[in-house]
């Protein structure tokens, strides 16, 4: 089964940067003589340096992302499709004033589920509220860098309130799971927090950039954090029993609730300014 999403971002034709390109040089000294000024009696040094961040800093303000995004679903030799995407160019309508963003905002996410369709359905189904209702959203206006901080915190926790409303929800099996993808963007800044094997990739000036890492029993890392909470790898499965080490819901395998088990929810997260 596979899901493709693609994301476009662009600037807006009604808002353009007040300068399309800016050379200086570091600095421009300008000497004044004391019959040109009476004012001045010695040298003048600009610093251009300033003047240029200036107007970089005001062109990313003004500057406004046009969002367009598209999907394709394709299950592939299987019989069924278990697998989900989301595909929200304006966030804002759709959580209101929750949501408190002075930028445009949009949201993207992509379950790759297993054991059938219910896990990621049930994310689907209930993104709005795991992701944005309930995850302790930062209520501020100011995009600074606690600000950052305190989203990724939230996405995190999302996260794991995803996967425990799975062990909660009876209509969702205990063999059934999902991997989880995610991605923010809040005016030009993009943040991707992921949880399994789904692939994120942000292209920047024709260059491809790795937006996530597969959460599989073959990364070390993975690994060595798998064999350090008593866990092990047989043929490239966890425990002998899934391909990846990140994952929401997989109760059978997590079981019981609280304990420090090798298969977590827990994402990574990679963050992105000026896209």
């Amino acid at each position: 089964m596979r899901e493709n999403l693609q994301i476009d971002v662009a600037e807006s034709s009604l808002s353009s940067p007040s300068f399309n390109e800016v050379l200086v040089a570091e600095t421009i000294s300008t000497e004044i003589s004391r019959l040109e000024s009476l004012l001045l009696d010695s040298f003048t040094t600009v610093s251009c340096s300033s003047i240029n961040n200036a107007v970089m800093e005001s062109s990313a303000v003004k500057f406004v992302p046009n969002i367009h995004s598209g999907s394709h679903s394709d299950t592939g030799s299987r019989d069924s499709m278990d697998d989900e995407h989301i595909r929200i160019d304006d966030q804002s309508a759709h959580v209101g004033p929750r949501f408190k963003c002075p930028f445009p905002s949009a949201f993207y996410a992509v379950f790759d589920g297993h054991g059938g369709p219910e896990a990621a359905a049930y994310i689907k189904r209930n993104a709005m509220r795991l992701f944005f209702e309930d995850a302790d959203l930062p209520q501020r206006m100011d995009m600074d860098a606690v600000f950052f901080r305190e989203l990724e915190n939230s996405h995190r926790k999302a996260f794991l309130l995803a996967d425990h409303a799975l062990a909660d929800e009876q209509s969702v099996r205990s063999s059934c799971g999902t991997t989880a993808l995610t991605a923010l963007i809040l005016g030009r800044h993009l943040m991707v927090a992921n949880a399994g094997d789904c692939l994120a990739v942000l292209c920047r000036k024709g260059i491809a950039v790795d937006m996530s890492q597969d959460h599989r029993p073959s990364y070390l890392p993975e690994r060595m954090r798998v064999e350090q909470l008593g866990g092990y790898i047989d043929d490239g499965y966890l425990n002998g029993s899934i391909s990846v080490t990140r994952v929401l819901g997989d109760w059978g395998l997590k079981l019981p609730l609280g304990s420090s088990l090798p298969l977590i929810a827990e994402p990574d997260v990679q963050q992105v300014n000026r896209i």
